[in-house]
């Protein structure tokens, strides 16, 4: 009688967690790349436990990918996907002009929301996708937690930091 409830439990579980993974392998193969991987990214977020606040956030010149709340964190993620791994990863696609543009968006975002949110704390992630052509889901997902330091980017004179714009993604990596 036990192990019947036991082994019901578990095909139950198992069947609600497949389904669930569905919805990741439901993508429209004529949208754009770049949307189809931050909606996968989003949904990916969601399953390490992610609540999503905003997605595809603006604010005149300022855009943020995916804007989400993980625990008491308030996180903002650049998403970067390519069609090929061969030449560089994606998220090496963030160099130094964008991950600027990243911190001032965020910056953006914090001045008009923080303090509805409740939130203190805040880091920036980078996630990056390779997803081949024709493929139904993405071959490879990288994510790189708190990996730009908004302190690097920020308008204060405590650090000077390179005139270089191209300056690759090579921050905590």
């Amino acid at each position: 009688m036990r192990m019947s409830f036991l082994s019901n439990w578990i095909k139950r579980w198992r069947i609600w967690y497949y389904k669930r993974l569905e919805s990741l392998d439901v993508y429209d193969l004529s949208e754009p790349l770049g949307k189809r991987g931050e909606r996968y990214a989003a949904r990916y977020l969601q399953t390490k436990g992610y609540e999503i606040i905003r997605k595809n956030w603006k604010n005149g010149q300022y855009e943020l990918d995916i804007v989400a709340q993980d625990g008491d964190v308030l996180v903002f993620i650049e998403v970067k996907t390519r069609s090929d791994n061969d030449i560089n990863p994606p998220e090496r696609n963030v160099n130094g002009e964008k991950q600027r543009r990243i911190v001032q968006a965020a910056e953006s975002f914090k001045k008009i929301y923080l303090r509805a949110l409740g939130l203190s704390k805040c880091r920036i992630d980078v996630i990056g996708i390779v997803w081949p052509h024709g493929a139904r889901r993405p071959e490879i997902v990288r994510h790189w937690e708190d990996c730009i330091d908004p302190q690097d980017y920020s308008s204060s004179p405590r650090r000077k930091r390179s005139r270089r714009s191209d300056d690759p993604f090579t921050v905590r990596f």
